[in-house]
């Protein structure tokens, strides 16, 4: 199994990611970080423009676990609804939603989540200022998810 890493929107978590990586590459056979294409010239994401590389990204991978902190996890749910990924586990970190939900509506958002197939973890800081745990559960809940748990820290 492989894993693909998909950080937060800031620039300021290449290194997080990279060391999160190290810390979980003896795990997988291979694993991927997805550098942004705005961390270089300091813009805004375009998300069309990472949907697609992670789309060919996921492409060169056999079977994979996604795990996506922040933006990398409104990535891989646009990308998973539009059939552009495949991964057979995902790891969600730190699911922003408030941040979603400032973009699209509350419905939209719980389509993305509804059509994930495939076993989720929800990885949530009991106070993060983005979705709190009990925010997360009780949003959760709204949804016909079913294949996913929660973890709070």
């Amino acid at each position: 199994m492989d894993l693909l890493l998909l950080p937060g929107n800031s620039p300021n978590n290449k290194i997080w990611i990279e060391e999160v990586e190290k810390q979980l590459k003896y795990l997988f056979v291979t694993t991927t970080i997805q550098y942004y294409a705005h961390w270089k010239n300091n813009q805004t994401i375009n998300l069309e423009q990472e949907i697609t590389i992670l789309s060919t990204l996921a492409d060169t991978l056999k079977e994979y676990v996604v795990f996506a902190k922040s933006i990398g996890i409104y990535l891989t749910l646009a990308a998973y609804s539009k059939q552009k990924i495949h991964p057979k586990k995902i790891i969600f970190l730190g699911f922003p939603l408030k941040l979603f939900l400032a973009q699209k509506s509350s419905r939209e958002v719980e389509i993305m989540l509804n059509a994930l197939q495939v076993p989720v973890l929800f990885v949530q800081n009991s106070h993060d200022p983005f979705c709190s745990y009990p925010e997360l559960v009780a949003f959760l809940s709204t949804t016909i998810l079913k294949n996913y748990r929660t973890y709070e820290f």
